[in-house]
């Protein structure tokens, strides 16, 4: 399996029946987020475990002890937190979040994480549809 960093070992692409054009693609996109990306992979590993492990529980994007961390676990938290609201309920991101992911994130990596958040929560979705059949 191929690592794109050092902490992520490939995604679910075994779901996939054979090796087909379709997980050839899914791969390829996966690995442009961890390969091209201005994100850091282990911003981007926070993300993927983040939604790996949502449960149904109310999540505060923003507790103190965030805002006494550092600018580099501030965004790694930013990210998780945003990854997390949206897969819990994607219809509560409001603007307030945006301005919160402004102050650690540039408008481009904005754009980066919301991309790398939907390609995930897709992939999740497919893998929770494969796993019953």
């Amino acid at each position: 399996m191929k690592t794109y960093s050092k902490t992520h070992q490939g995604s679910n692409h075994h779901l996939f029946p054979n090796e087909g054009e379709i997980q050839n693609h899914w791969a390829a996109l996966e690995k442009s987020f961890f390969t091209g990306s201005s994100l850091q992979p282990q911003i981007l590993d926070s993300v993927k475990t983040a939604m790996n492990n949502v449960s149904g529980s109310n999540f505060t994007l923003l507790s103190q002890n965030d805002r006494e961390a550092n600018f580099e676990q501030k965004r790694h938290e930013y990210a998780r937190g945003f990854a997390v609201l949206f897969a819990i309920s994607p219809e509560s991101i409001l603007p307030q979040h945006y301005r919160l992911l402004n102050e650690v994130f540039s408008k481009s990596e904005i754009a980066e994480l919301c991309a790398f958040i939907c390609y995930t929560y897709s992939m999740l979705q497919f893998c929770s549809m494969v796993a019953y059949r």
